[in-house]
């Protein structure tokens, strides 16, 4: 008889705490997660914290959260699952009651972009394990990861692209700072600007010549593509991704000389093509690297047909082409505007280059370096 009624007690406790964390499981519990910055660059490590806090008396002995992100987010210390681009993470706690838990994550951002974690999923189990329960929780958080620049400087650099100043032969008005010789003077010419000393030597009134310069500015143009003949999306994304480092050098060279630039590509953004306005400073620079972060390496027209529609902006005084690739309309491309500078990233098989073209290639600096792709585009 005893025995009976402990049976029944045993059956009575767990029907109702079956029933109690069937209807009270996820009652009172409120789940955050959050990064530490919401902007980093590439390479570098964030922390990425949850916070649960169950906030009623019973305990729920195994609760675990999943969620899913991509697999350029290397999470630390965790035996993780990695299906294509995506990882799935699965975090296990013990939750006491009127509790708060908190844990933090490492996170490594291997690769630039933006990701997110829209949602994760909450499990938990009663004390016997009898029944599991699961809820959805949305998240929408997000991470942008800027590209992280190679320097070739010391590559590519010259004088008529890091001065501030360039000649020209038209201007509105004379650059009184900027002297292109000595002439006769004319009686419409100001008397401050007589050369005594040259006036002195030739017996006659000398004039110092003032020349008409402008101030130096460069439209960036970024090929996505990574090889001539390709679909939508870039079969090399490597060289591609060098492309995009490398852009993101030369954003950083024009701000550090204080050098207007724009940036044009041959993708969307949002649905949007890719042109920036001209400008200079840390803001412009800063939100020329966000449009970076936001590229898919997809291209939405193809390049030769791009550069052939491009309207160059007749204010610009350089342009920057950087290319995975070479070919003959881009070359052609170069001849026909003023002040047109390629940087090659990838393989280049093209020969017989015009010399009157300024063709700079960085596959041997950067497979010395160990960042690109060492495979020839096919």
């Amino acid at each position: 008889m005893l025995l009976f009624f402990l049976i029944v007690a045993i059956c009575l406790i767990v029907y109702i705490q079956n029933k109690l964390y069937t209807k009270r499981m996820f009652h009172k519990i409120d789940y955050h997660c959050y990064f530490s910055n919401c902007e980093v660059y590439e390479g570098d490590t964030v922390e990425l914290t949850e916070e649960i806090c169950n906030a009623k008396w019973l305990p729920i002995p195994w609760f675990k959260s999943e969620f899913t992100t991509s697999k350029y987010l290397e999470f630390a210390q965790t035996l993780s699952i990695i299906t294509d681009k995506k990882r799935f993470i699965s975090s296990f706690f013990l939750l006491k009651g009127n509790k708060k838990v908190k844990r933090i994550w490492k996170v490594k951002c291997a690769k630039r972009g933006v990701f997110t974690i829209d949602k994760v999923t909450l499990i938990g189990s009663d004390l016997l394990g009898n029944f599991e329960g699961s809820l959805p929780v949305s998240l929408n958080i997000q991470i942008v990861v800027l590209p992280k620049p190679i320097p070739i400087e010391e590559i590519t650099a010259s004088n008529k692209y890091l001065i501030g100043e360039i000649a020209v032969r038209h201007q509105l008005i004379e650059d009184p700072f900027y002297l292109c010789g000595i002439r006769e003077y004319t009686d419409l010419d100001p008397m401050n600007r007589i050369n005594w000393l040259a006036s002195a030597k030739e017996q006659k009134l000398m004039i110092n010549q003032n020349g008409y310069t402008t101030k130096q500015s460069i439209q960036l143009i970024l090929n996505i593509q990574s090889q001539e003949y390709e679909r939508d999306y870039a079969i090399n994304e490597d060289i591609v991704e060098d492309c995009i480092r490398v852009t993101t050098d030369i954003i950083y060279q024009s701000l550090q000389y204080n050098i207007p630039i724009c940036f044009l590509s041959n993708t969307l953004v949002n649905n949007t093509p890719v042109i920036s306005s001209i400008g200079t400073g840390h803001f412009h620079a800063m939100n020329l690297c966000r449009i970076l972060a936001h590229l898919e390496c997809k291209r939405d027209i193809e390049f030769d047909s791009y550069l052939s529609n491009l309207v160059i902006d007749n204010t610009v005084t350089d342009i920057i082409l950087v290319t995975s690739y070479l070919n003959q309309a881009i070359i052609s491309f170069a001849q026909m505007h003023r002040n047109v500078k390629i940087i090659v990233i990838g393989y280049s098989y093209y020969s017989n280059i015009p010399k009157d073209c300024d063709i700079c290639s960085l596959y041997e600096y950067l497979k010395e370096r160990g960042t690109n792709n060492e495979k020839q585009p096919a």
